[in-house]
């Protein structure tokens, strides 16, 4: 993942600087994207040093939306609509990055996210046009449980804009771990299988076309990690058909994931069609 980084005061002069970020993991199962990170100091210090105190910070996040979706790990995929996958998996891949470069959290500290959530509010600007679209996300990191100057976690909040549309939220909290603790069971691996199970079900139960679905709400609450290599089993149900304010189906389902005797999260999803 190859990343232009840049620090701004609030005037909007640019000390800027180039760094190439490494991915999180080995495998980039989204694909190779490209964002800008932009630092909205609060202090001239916090850019002259580059670091921050224990307080919140605020950031601007740039993608580009490519205008082809492969889908997961280069299968075929959704179509219709920009990635969701993408802004989560740069939120995620930000925060750490953030808390290794500014609230001075040692690298080799196990990052867990413990709960990720990403809601739609506008559908419009998601819709792909053949085109390449960019995403900006206005990004607040909220440090929590501060000791000697390092949090032990992290706030995230973010909106989404859609060239210049406000079109969603996503927000996550992060917490790091003296121990050796994994960090697998929120990875983006889980929003996938969360898109396929919902959308299968979706497709059974309520007749939706999965070719013009979408996740339109993804709330995760994860209590262990998924160990790599084993079967991971998800158990689905649904609530009760309904529909949004502009008279699209929508059909909540909950997602509980579990390995072996292990419960490792559940995830509430909302799978709307576009019709």
């Amino acid at each position: 993942m190859a990343v232009q980084y840049l620090e701004t005061s609030h005037e909007g002069r640019q000390w800027a600087s180039r760094v190439v970020i490494p991915a999180a993991r080995p495998a980039n199962p989204t694909g190779v994207f490209t964002h800008q990170l932009v630092h909205r100091a609060s202090s001239f210090e916090g850019i002259m040093h580059g670091s921050a105190t224990p307080v919140a910070q605020h950031f601007s996040l740039s993608v580009e939306l490519p205008h082809q979706h492969s889908g997961f790990a280069g299968t075929p995929g959704p179509g219709l609509f920009h990635d969701t996958h993408l802004p989560v998996e740069a939120l995620h891949r930000s925060a750490l990055f953030v808390a290794h470069r500014y609230f001075r959290v040692p690298a080799d500290r196990p990052a867990v996210f413990s709960r990720t959530a990403f809601e739609v509010s506008a559908l419009a600007p998601w819709r792909r046009n053949g085109a390449t679209a960019h995403l900006t996300m206005d990004l607040m990191l909220r440090p929590f449980d501060v000791t000697h100057g390092v949090p032990h976690g992290l706030e995230c909040e973010s909106t989404l804009s859609i060239e210049g549309t406000v079109c969603g939220t996503a927000t996550a909290r992060m917490e790091f771990s003296a121990r050796g603790a994994g960090g697998g069971g929120s990875g983006i691996e889980l929003l996938e299988a969360s898109r396929r199970t919902a959308f299968l079900l979706a497709a059974r139960l309520g007749g939706f076309s999965v070719g013009s679905c979408v996740l339109s709400r993804w709330n995760a609450r994860f209590e262990g990690s998924a160990a790599p290599g084993l079967p991971l089993h998800c158990a689905a149900s649904s609530g009760e058909l309904r529909r949004d304010a502009h008279g699209r189906p929508a059909l909540p389902v909950a997602l509980v994931f579990s390995q072996g005797p292990r419960h490792i999260g559940t995830v509430e999803v909302v799978v709307l069609q576009d019709c």
